[in-house]
């Protein structure tokens, strides 16, 4: 957000900018202790929690973002987060071990034929949602909200048919880790550990 690390906050905020948060349907999942405990200081690290929280994360520090920074029909600032759905990806290797095996032998084509019959979508079309969330501007009254990115929209692509264009739906039921609070603390932990790596324009911003 900070170009070249010379733009003050007050700069940065006068920009067109869009910030993506790619996230994971396994943020449905998530769950945080009572008292934020996002780094297991106080509780048994268990991996599962730990991802799906992640996830959650993602969401949380967009929706923190876009309160700091947009909010209103003139921000400067779009800030959404975005599931890309059930992709054939890395992560295969684990949920998939013989699939994963396969497909370390195949050429690119054969893998995203694969994906296709194991209902996954290819790292290509999961990641059309995300562009056109970074880059949509065209606009169309009959069609408020579909055409346009929202701001602070958890999209969930997880949601959407194999092989349909984006924008994926947006979620809109309520989540019980989706808060002011828990996003206000994720955020000041996060500007806690990152703090000592930056440059002080980028403190600013953050703080």
């Amino acid at each position: 957000l900070c170009r070249n690390g010379r733009d003050t906050a007050n700069d940065v905020r006068k920009q067109p900018l869009r910030v993506v948060f790619v996230s994971s349907s396994a943020a449905l999942d998530a769950n945080f202790s009572s008292n934020n405990d996002f780094q297991f200081s106080k509780q048994k690290y268990n991996p599962r929690t730990a991802y799906v929280n992640s996830k959650a994360g993602a969401v949380l520090l967009a929706d923190e973002l876009n309160d700091r920074c947009g909010s209103d029909a003139t921000s400067a600032v779009l800030s959404c987060s975005i599931d890309p759905g059930p992709t054939a990806t890395q992560i295969v290797r684990y949920t998939l071990t013989q699939r994963a095996t396969q497909r370390a032998a195949m050429t690119p084509e054969q893998r995203d034929v694969q994906a296709k019959r194991l209902s996954l979508r290819t790292p290509t079309e999961a990641a059309m949602s995300a562009v056109w969330l970074l880059t949509q501007t065209d606009t169309n009254d009959n069609l408020p909200n579909q055409n346009q990115p929202v701001e602070g929209g958890f999209y969930l692509g997880a949601g959407a048919a194999i092989g349909s264009m984006p924008p994926p739906p947006l979620w809109n039921s309520v989540l019980l880790w989706r808060n002011s609070s828990t996003s206000k603390a994720l955020w000041k932990t996060c500007a806690e550990l990152s703090s000592p790596y930056l440059t002080k324009e980028a403190q600013a911003f953050i703080a």
